[in-house]
């Protein structure tokens, strides 16, 4: 009949039937071993504890996306983002497509030429980012790679983040030089760069160079550089002296933050860990095409748990119950328990599958007495 829910499948059975603990029997059919479970979606979505990425000096991490936008002058539709971890620091390449030849040559050569090679480069698992060109890249430049799990976002938060910033900056322009972003793109980063983060309390100019950007408002007002330095010596000092103080600060800050993101978003945490041979449902972004409004929320393929990949951590290794498939890594909030479901087996091959092999090989074996002969 299509159940919805636990209470109005109790009324029309109570109105028919009785049995000792009937209401208990409901609520655990409906909401743990019937079918319809592969197909809606929780009432409340699991929430595993937040794990932050703490960074402890400059261009240990570099994060990178592509943001998509209109087209505008030029053929310009994608903005690959490459931002520093520890000083917030970013830069933004306009580009015509997202290929990964586009995306090698803005990195290592473009940013990498400026900042030098960073430690790890973070990045979700766009075809742009996993391939060979880049892999051989990074081995030859010993860069390290990290990436985000499927279809989890938050795993490269800080670029998200900056992502909406930068949106909403290329949003306030006027009318008539939305269309043509690409010439004001730069200006915008800049202005981002210069403005202090909350994070971490510097501005990531400040935190990347050492000394305050000259802005267009101190060309006006004629205002000087005050920090000057009477030789190379003195300024290499100070300015080693200023940046260890900063770098301490700032990493003080960031933490602090940190703790306090955690904490606010650890209130909402909801779903129990996952232990090895736990069964689970994967959350359903295989299917393609059209709005999807029909389509069930759940894979409809059970998966086995097979490892934590960390003791804190809350990513997973499973693979399918039933043997066939290839293993998958996968986020806590995109797994749902399903251990009282049945147990799935491999369906038995139709006689007509079987009749397909039987007259295959018939066939097989005239074409070779023919050949004999």
């Amino acid at each position: 009949m299509g159940h919805l829910g636990v209470e109005r499948v109790l009324h029309l059975i109570r109105e028919r039937f009785y049995w000792p603990h009937m209401q208990e029997d409901v609520e655990h059919y409906v909401t743990r071993v019937c079918r319809c479970l592969k197909n809606k979606r929780p009432n409340k979505p699991v929430k595993a504890p937040l794990m932050n990425i703490v960074t402890t000096y400059p261009f240990e991490l570099v994060s990178i996306d592509f943001l998509h936008l209109e087209k505008c002058k030029g053929g310009f539709e994608y903005i690959l983002v490459v931002m520093d971890h520890f000083t917030r620091f970013a830069q933004a390449y306009p580009c015509r497509n997202k290929a990964a030849k586009t995306a090698a040559e803005k990195i290592f050569g473009d940013f990498v030429l400026r900042f030098g090679f960073p430690t790890k480069l973070h990045h979700d698992q766009g075809r742009e980012f996993e391939n060979k060109l880049f892999a051989k890249l990074q081995e030859y430049s010993e860069v390290s790679g990290s990436h985000t799990t499927p279809y989890h976002p938050q795993g490269n938060g800080q670029v998200e983040r900056f992502n909406r910033t930068l949106l909403a900056m290329l949003r306030n322009l006027p009318e008539h030089a939305k269309t043509d972003w690409k010439a004001s793109l730069a200006k915008v980063v800049h202005a981002y760069n210069c403005t202090r983060s909350e994070a971490t309390g510097y501005a990531p100019y400040f935190l990347l160079f050492g000394r305050q950007p000259r802005l267009p408002i101190d060309l006006m007002f004629g205002l000087t550089v005050k920090d000057q330095s009477p030789s190379h010596e003195d300024y290499a000092e100070k300015w080693r002296t200023r940046m260890t103080e900063a770098y301490q600060l700032a990493s003080k800050t960031a933490i602090k933050e940190g703790v306090r993101g955690k904490i606010h978003y650890d209130k909402k945490v909801f779903g129990a860990e996952l232990n090895p041979g736990c069964r689970v449902l994967v959350r359903n972004f295989t299917e393609r095409g059209g709005p999807g409004k029909l389509r069930s929320y759940w894979e409809d393929k059970v998966y086995i748990v097979t490892q934590r990949k960390h003791s804190e951590s809350p990513v997973y290794e499973v693979k399918p119950e039933t043997g066939k498939g290839r293993v998958k890594i996968i986020h806590r909030n995109l797994l749902l328990p399903c251990d009282f479901l049945p147990l799935t087996s491999e369906p038995e091959p139709t006689k007509s599958g079987q009749k397909r092999k039987i007259s295959h090989r018939k066939q097989k074996e005239e074409e070779s007495v023919s050949e004999d002969e």
